[in-house]
């Protein structure tokens, strides 16, 4: 919990930015329901949720842990997966592809959804296409996921060289409180890119069977 500086900090920025940071207690950045509570059956599946780049299940740049709990109370059941934070997608895509197998065994399911974030949309699309798992995923559902390539990423492959971003990946982890643990900085980004993302669409065609969003 934050001192009263740090609020007051916090509302502070939020009126510059029209930003309601988090820590900010003004009433202003009270959010209400955006309709009405929604109605419907819990989904039949298992629901997977899958992390993009530079995250964690459950941390800030990951799925907030608050919807486990909230999905789960609606009668869901509900998974997140852990993939390599700075990894590129062909490694993500295998780690999600064990947790997958894990995942079905335990809920002793024939297939589930996926809802991935991020980077985790192609993990998720190669998991289908290039891994084969199109008869054990009924949907992939992507949020801000760069199927068009981040051109944020080819201005870090071209504005420094290997070394510098090889070097780079532990202390970005460090910073943001991510497990380095198969990290390839490098790889990833060029996996993001869009310089890479025509090959990997063509590579990665939606799957017959399989519902897109």
């Amino acid at each position: 919990m934050g001192s009263g500086l740090e609020d007051g900090l916090d509302c502070e920025f939020a009126e510059l930015d029209d930003y309601c940071d988090p820590g900010c207690d003004d009433p202003a950045c009270e959010v209400g329901p955006l309709g009405p509570e929604p109605v419907g059956s819990p989904a039949l599946l298992p629901v997977v949720f899958v992390h993009g780049f530079n995250a964690a299940p459950g941390g800030e740049r990951g799925f907030n842990g608050d919807l486990l709990s909230i999905l789960d109370g609606d009668g869901h059941t509900i998974y997140f997966v852990e993939l390599s934070a700075h990894g590129d997608v062909e490694r993500r895509a295998r780690e999600l592809a064990r947790q997958v197998d894990e995942i079905l065994g335990d809920a002793d399911a024939y297939a589930l959804h996926i809802v991935a974030h991020s980077m985790g949309g192609l993990d998720a699309r190669y998991l289908v296409s290039t891994l084969g798992y199109a008869d054990r995923v009924v949907t992939v559902s992507t949020i801000g996921t760069p199927h068009g390539g981040s051109p944020v990423a080819d201005w870090v492959l071209d504005s420094f060289d290997s070394q510098v971003i090889d070097s780079s990946g532990s202390i970005i982890a460090w910073l943001f409180g991510v497990d380095p643990a198969g990290s390839d900085l490098r790889g990833a980004l060029r996996d993001l890119s869009v310089g890479h993302s025509e090959t990997f669409n063509r590579d990665n065609p939606d799957a017959d069977g399989v519902f897109y969003q």
